[in-house]
């Protein structure tokens, strides 16, 4: 039986739905789910609170593309101001705005979480299928030397003139029509995201899918998880008309931030829920070259450099070769706008993912909805710093050198030369020095074995205030992830999907 996706912004409201299984969000997490549990004979449900969008709405235009697939419009700070989280909300959910980066876990990542925090199958030999499984299906490929832009090419120049390790990346994307636009949406279809891949497949196979609806609070009836009251969105807007779900299963997977806020609303879970969310936070570092480099056209992202992701046995950091269409690139460094965009064809732009601490709390403000304070914890301090360096010094590396290197301090900060580096220190890394961005907001809902420090156990099931567990409610995102992952974590946060996918197991009795 084929299933149907349901506009619900253009559909009669349908006040009941029963199924097996309901799936919050359909982003890498929850479309992976959906697919695996609908093979299995469960009806499923999904309910996603973003629009359906086709590959033909893509129309490459950012003030569009932005209303249509960006949480927020891509413009969701910290409720102090420290840092701008990017998100994709729409049918498909982050996967169709990323730069389709793939990265397996790394081995030392998977084993402090068996270790540390209790996660018996977190291993490379359990996980190895699974990230197989994940290579074939989502066809995932390197990058070819050929297909570099002049903007990764730089940063490759610059890394090995210095010895440094890096590599080109690994995508899911087939025949890539190299516009630079990944994060407008795949006009192409190209980009093997959710919306072109397990969302299709599980509609193939019997899942319906509810895009326009916000899931809104989670009932309970004798400790368990019996309803999901949902509301039916316009246009971006919510509306009273209200649906519910009744199911004997439900699985929370809506993505760190929109996952601890349903859960949080619903006065689900224990005291560890909203608790340790960490980010990769990135600040910007962009070298001014005499020569066009058109940083904009080609793969944004198809080059990283790994030498510093561990530093003296500690969490450190990537560098990774990304470029922007013009709208985000001039927020990115405020102190120089708008006189710097002129030479916007003149630009090389690096981004340093963090591997950071989980240091972020998320809270519920008045009106119900989530908000999250962070700030870097005095080591991540000391380690952008050193990522700032290392990246300027990479520009700096290649022949013919940058003009010059700015960051995105809040005091305009220009280098001309490694003499310069030592502004970096002097400008400062509080909230109110550096401009910040996220796309991997990660925990919130942490996984491990103590309910008194974790939110979910190693079965994907949320704790309850007793220290029991919600038999039939499930959290699988990048929320529960125990500690940030230090690589793009989409393929880290689709094998847990699989995981729980593959493992859920039959509950008895609709909304029991």
């Amino acid at each position: 039986m084929t299933g149907r996706m349901i506009e619900c912004s253009k559909s009669p409201t349908v006040p009941q739905i029963t199924a097996d299984v309901c799936v919050v969000g359909s982003g890498a997490a929850g479309a992976i789910l959906a697919h695996e549990l609908a093979a299995r004979g469960f009806r499923v449900v999904v309910v996603e609170r973003g629009a359906w969008r086709r590959s033909a709405d893509f129309n490459q235009r950012e003030v569009d593309m932005f209303a249509a697939l960006w949480k927020m419009n891509g413009v969701q700070f910290a409720a102090n101001f420290t840092l701008n989280v990017a998100q994709g909300q729409c049918v498909g959910g982050s996967t169709v705005i990323n730069d389709a980066i793939c990265f397996r876990t790394p081995s030392d990542v998977l084993r402090v979480w068996r270790d540390d925090h209790g996660i018996p199958w977190a291993s490379d030999d359990h996980m190895k299928p699974h990230f197989d499984e994940l290579w074939q299906r989502l066809r995932i490929a390197r990058v070819q030397d050929e297909s570099l832009n002049r903007n990764n090419r730089k940063l490759k120049e610059g890394a090995q003139s210095l010895g440094w390790s890096g590599g080109n990346n690994e995508r899911n994307c087939v025949d890539c029509r190299e516009c630079g636009y990944c994060h407008l949406g795949c006009h192409y279809d190209t980009k093997q995201s959710m919306l072109v891949t397990y969302v299709p497949w599980g509609l193939e196979g019997g899942v319906d899918v509810f895009a326009d609806c916000r899931a809104e609070r989670i009932r309970f009836r004798n400790g368990r998880a019996s309803e999901l009251v949902c509301r039916i969105m316009q246009d971006g807007h919510e509306t009273r008309h209200a649906m519910r779900v009744r199911a004997s299963a439900f699985v929370v997977s809506a993505g760190a931030i929109a996952s601890t806020e349903l859960l949080l609303r619903s006065r689900a879970g224990n005291e560890n829920v909203g608790h340790s969310i960490g980010f990769h936070p990135s600040p910007a570092v962009v070298g001014r070259y005499e020569e066009e480099i058109n940083g904009f056209a080609g793969i944004p992202m198809s080059y990283h450099v790994d030498q510093f992701r561990r530093i003296e046995g500690r969490r450190g950091f990537l560098i990774e070769g990304i470029f922007i269409q013009p709208a985000q690139f001039s927020l990115l460094l405020p102190s120089f706008f708008p006189t710097y965009m002129q030479d916007y064809a003149h630009y090389t732009m690096a981004g340093i993912l963090l591997w950071d601490e989980q240091a972020g709390v998320i809270r519920l403000n008045a009106d119900g909805r989530a908000t999250f304070f962070y700030d870097l914890t005095p080591t991540d301090r000391d380690t952008l710093r050193e990522a700032m360096k290392r990246t300027a010094e990479a520009f700096f590396g290649t022949t013919p050198a940058p003009t010059e290197v700015l960051t995105s301090h809040r005091i305009p900060t220009r280098m001309s030369g490694l003499q310069d580096l030592d502004l970096i220190d002097a400008r400062g890394f509080g909230p109110a020095d550096l401009t910040l961005g996220s796309a991997h907001p990660q925990g919130g809902n942490r996984m491990g074995r103590d309910p008194e420090i974790y939110a979910v156990d190693p079965d994907f099931r949320l704790f309850a205030p007793n220290g029991s567990v919600y038999e039939n409610l499930y959290v699988c995102d990048a929320s529960v992830l125990p500690t940030t992952v230090g690589v793009n974590p989409q393929i880290s946060v689709m094998a847990l999907a699989l995981e729980l996918g593959k493992r859920l197991p039959v509950h008895q009795g609709v909304g029991t």
